[in-house]
């Protein structure tokens, strides 16, 4: 039976103009995670714990990557889980990213599906752009690890028309 491994990602709406793509190094998001564990998570777990399966990523500590997924089609309504652990990081971090989660897109990458929360605003566009069966380029940043979820965010995507 394969494992399907559940992942926390969001997505933010970015101007286009400020985004810079270049920050963004190539890796799939198997890999983002088994560099975490091996290394960050290590490193950081006693100065940054909130509990022992709490490890958040401070903005200056996040791992910026770029990798291709397959979108399955599905859109659903995000969990509550995933929905507070967002709030969680934004209110330690105090930044502004959590706001309008209502949904989330089931991806695929190497045969491993993952469900991406989403903004609103960005999902009406993605709705547009992206159809099922579509391979697109996702920009995610890796936040850290809430109980068994990884706070991963997508900061923007890019078709492939």
């Amino acid at each position: 039976m394969k494992k399907v491994t559940m992942i926390i990602v969001f997505m933010v709406s970015v101007s286009l103009l400020g985004f810079d793509y270049n920050s963004y190094s190539e890796r799939t998001i198997a890999n983002v995670i088994n560099e975490y564990n091996k290394n960050f998570k290590k490193m950081h777990k006693d100065k940054l714990k909130i509990s022992n399966s709490v490890v958040p990523l401070m903005p200056n500590d996040i791992v910026k990557f770029k990798t291709k997924v397959k979108f399955t089609g599905k859109i659903l309504k995000i969990r509550s889980l995933k929905k507070e652990n967002i709030i969680a990081w934004d209110r330690l971090t105090s930044t502004n990213y959590a706001k309008d989660y209502n949904n989330e897109i089931e991806i695929e990458e190497n045969n491993v599906k993952y469900l991406i929360p989403i903004q609103d605003v960005p999902l009406g566009y993605f709705k547009n752009e992206v159809k099922k069966d579509d391979v697109f380029g996702c920009y995610m940043v890796l936040m850290g690890n809430f109980a068994e979820d990884y706070l991963i965010i997508m900061t923007e995507f890019q078709t492939f028309r």
